[in-house]
């Protein structure tokens, strides 16, 4: 415990000494005056010999704001609505953990298109990238998973396009990241590679402060490159709360005022101390995320159909 107490303090040491080489930005705290849009899923599978089913709930509210009091909230398609059953047929791991991926994503985008579509909020938030990983990204020569892909990368053109032509802004909040998208940016810190983003940064940002937002996935990114947007996706972090880690946020960058959507984004999660997130997207987790009943809906239904494996029938 001692060694590993004396590598954190030497990393953090190492930190400290760059804390001054990056340009940061002060936000400004204001009252919450908007309409938000936030989009989630809750998903669940299990696994069995040549296939995988998986239940899954994909949800949208809608949250209606004047003076950071919530005022009005309203759900797609419902308060709860019933969990959808999928089955994933595929031979590889590889294959079935990517298929799982662009199913969610696929749920996601289609409520965060009919948002957009059909209440034009103020802001959308998605839980997580505005854009898929490059390891949601097939195999071209895998039909069935690339097809679904491109279907999936067609959701993400039109949400983009929608909210361009309607004014509505595009936020992906990210909580947990091991990346170094700002250092690989910042190599004049000569920081070592077993520091990342998050790590850096809890000990350089204080309250209030965020990173010079910077241009993602320039050139190296391949699911951008998909998209092919005329629009750039702008990310940095930045620190709401003194007692929580920074958070980092991804934009679409619709206008030249940017700054302004990192600045609602920082105001929504910075109104508790302790918990730096977004209400929204934290009321909307609990919506979609699947309960203990529904894992056991799964089960029986797995029963019912004969999938129980052998090695777990075993007499003792």
């Amino acid at each position: 415990m001692n060694q590993f107490m004396q590598h954190i303090f030497s990393l953090r040491e190492k930190c400290l000494r760059s804390c001054d080489n990056f340009e940061k930005i002060t936000l400004e705290r204001s009252q919450v005056n908007l309409v938000i849009g936030a989009v989630d899923s809750g998903m669940i599978a299990k696994e069995f010999m040549g296939f995988d089913i998986i239940s899954l709930r994909a949800i949208g509210g809608l949250y209606s704001y004047n003076n950071d009091n919530l005022t009005n909230v309203s759900y797609y398609p419902s308060k709860y609505p019933n969990p959808e059953m999928i089955f994933v047929h595929g031979s590889e791991k590889d294959y079935s953990f990517k298929k799982r991926s662009i199913i969610r994503l696929t749920s996601e985008l289609k409520i965060a298109n009919i948002l957009a579509e059909e209440h034009h909020p103020d802001i959308i938030l998605l839980d997580g990238s505005v854009a898929p990983l490059p390891c949601d990204k097939p195999s071209e020569s895998d039909d069935e998973a690339f097809d679904s892909y491109n279907r999936l990368i067609e959701l993400y053109k039109s949400l983009y396009k929608t909210c361009y032509e309607k004014g509505i802004n595009l936020a992906g909040i990210v909580k947990d990241t091991r990346g170094r998208v700002f250092l690989n940016n910042m190599k004049h810190l000569n920081l070592p590679e077993n520091i990342n983003d998050i790590f850096f940064l809890n000990v350089c940002l204080s309250k209030g402060e965020m990173v010079k937002p910077i241009l993602y996935g320039a050139g190296t990114h391949p699911t951008i490159e998909d998209i092919s947007l005329p629009w750039p996706i702008k990310v940095t972090y930045m620190s709401p709360s003194e007692y929580d880690s920074v958070l980092r946020v991804e934009i679409v960058e619709f206008n030249d005022d940017s700054v302004k959507t990192f600045n609602d984004v920082y105001n929504l999660s910075s109104m508790s101390n302790k918990f730096a997130y977004p209400p929204p997207l934290i009321d909307i987790d609990l919506h979609a995320r699947l309960r203990s009943e529904d894992l056991l809906f799964l089960d029986n239904q797995s029963k019912l159909m004969g999938l129980i494996k052998r090695r777990n029938r075993r007499p003792f």
